[in-house]
């Protein structure tokens, strides 16, 4: 049995796949699903896992270098491959690493059961009306 909790972040960004398609924008929306086992404390039967604002805040910080660019040739994401063809289940690999690497960490300082276990990108294009129309997913997790 374990508690789950989502914290969920957007960006706009453009990508090509090569030999594929021509550069085009996206809605991006990264999903960040951490979980801790029931184990009977005090804090979880209250029903808190984490401050969530503590996972947004990552997330926020991750992302914000990403927003309104040209993700083929945004050096932040600092694998090449990602870089190279930038696709939600690319994209979900290197933001889990991140967040495991840099906030996982922190997060231990005040939830020392918390993990990280999967990261969910959905991907959507904009149609004639404005609105975005979600296309599907990729995700990577700890499993």
């Amino acid at each position: 049995m374990a508690f789950r909790t989502t914290a969920i972040q957007t960006l706009t960004a453009r990508h090509s796949l090569p030999g594929n398609e021509a550069f085009h924008e996206h809605l991006w929306t990264f999903e960040v699903l951490i979980e801790s086992p029931f184990d009977g404390s005090e804090a979880l039967i209250q029903g808190k896992l984490i401050d969530i604002s503590l996972v947004q805040r990552a997330l926020v910080d991750l992302l914000s270098p990403l927003q309104e660019t040209d993700l083929n040739h945004n050096p932040y994401l600092d694998r090449d491959w990602v870089r190279e063809t930038p696709t939600c289940e690319g994209l979900a690999f290197w933001a889990y690493h991140h967040l495991q690497k840099i906030s996982l960490p922190v997060w231990h300082l005040r939830f020392p059961k918390v993990s990280l276990s999967t990261v969910k990108v959905w991907i959507a294009d904009r149609q004639p009306d404005g609105t975005w129309k979600r296309l599907g997913s990729g995700e990577f997790s700890s499993f």
